[in-house]
């Protein structure tokens, strides 16, 4: 799509609705709003059509997550934050389950996907350079972003940011069953629906420095900056409360009321967490794996940068049909006050799951 062209010259067909959509952006910039969702919509269902590339590459899914994250906030920034995290990867009916066998014999993959969840539509900004430069989809992209943990900007490509030229994105996921045509993992960092383009096993020499030793012969010879290291986050300790997992992310600082407790266990006899944690399913997944899950995607404080500037009193985020309400204190700690269940819109918009204003 070229980026380079007004909306206005985009929208030719159906000016008003276009303006319309525009409109609300403007009025509305809260983050992911229902606006900015039913604005990319329209602009992915009327497209301009784009020159003929030769060098342009079509992709389609081969499969789609299932996770207990429904959006964007609250969904681990890498997936060794929330290890108690389950999910899953279904082939689509038009790839054949026999494309799995094998994968049983690797305990990790990396996973190439897309972030559905993004709100992408063009911008209207000046453009440098030549007309076709101007025209080309990257010409209102942006180059450098702040990352979270860096007090100065960087080019997107030494960031992870979801937010890319091509949004594409690579996860490296824990197997746990392969069945048919699903697989299932642990450790997961994608939104629930998120597309998969392709599905590769993780292998020995995959970390650079592997030395001689067999499987057991790894010598960490990596190199990144200071700011990208958060050593509080991904800090482990052992232990064996279930069969399923024995490295889980240290949650102290999260702390739950007793409504919390007793919201987590009514939630879970009315089966508002078995898509992703049956009770009979990955291990004989207990109650409090799910406990520990929340509480690892709130130790990485899954709060935006303008909540944290305004201090707004009571956050939410969606695990599996749940919402979770907490606040953060003072001190830093993390007082989960209570759970509801999830109330969802009618229908999506763009692949993409709305609550309901309540």
């Amino acid at each position: 799509m070229a980026l380079g062209i007004t909306l206005s010259q985009l929208f030719s067909k159906r000016p008003a609705a276009a303006a319309k959509l525009e409109g609300k952006c403007a009025a509305e910039r809260k983050g992911r709003i229902t606006a900015e969702i039913a604005h990319r919509a329209y602009v992915k269902s009327n497209p301009p059509i784009p020159p003929i590339d030769p060098h342009n590459l079509t992709l389609l899914p081969v499969g789609y997550v299932s996770s207990p994250f429904g959006k964007r906030t609250g969904c681990p920034r890498q997936p060794c934050l929330c290890p108690s995290a389950h999910g899953s990867i279904t082939l689509t009916p038009n790839v054949s389950p026999e494309s799995l066998v094998g994968l049983e014999e690797f305990n990790y993959v990396w996973v190439i996907f897309t972030f559905h969840a993004n709100t992408d539509v063009p911008k209207q900004k000046a453009a440098k350079g030549t007309q076709q430069q101007r025209n080309h989809p990257f010409a209102s992209a942006k180059s450098k972003i702040l990352p979270p943990r860096c007090e100065t900007k960087r080019g997107i490509f030494a960031t992870r940011t979801p937010h890319r030229y091509n949004n594409v994105g690579l996860s490296l996921l824990k197997v746990h069953e392969v069945k048919g045509r699903t697989i299932t993992v642990e450790g997961i960092d994608l939104c629930d629906g998120t597309p998969v383009y392709d599905i590769k096993p993780f292998i020995p020499w995959d970390v650079p420095g592997y030395t001689e030793g067999g499987f057991h012969g790894f010598k960490v010879n990596v190199r990144c900056p200071a700011w990208v290291y958060d050593d509080l986050a991904v800090s482990h300790y052992k232990t064996l409360p279930y069969e399923v997992y024995n490295d889980f992310v240290d949650t102290k600082g999260v702390v739950w009321s007793e409504e919390a407790v007793a919201d987590l266990e009514f939630l879970y006899k009315r089966k508002c967490f078995a898509r992703i944690y049956p009770a009979t399913g990955v291990g004989g997944v207990a109650l409090g794996l799910i406990k520990r899950a929340v509480s690892e995607v709130l130790k990485q404080d899954p709060r935006n940068k303008k909540s944290k500037e305004n201090k707004v009193v009571e956050y939410t985020v969606v695990f599996c049909e749940a919402t979770v309400l907490f606040e953060v204190l003072d001190e830093g700690t993390i007082n989960v006050k209570r759970l509801e269940r999830a109330v969802w819109e009618e229908g999506d918009a763009d692949g993409v799951k709305l609550l309901k204003n309540r």
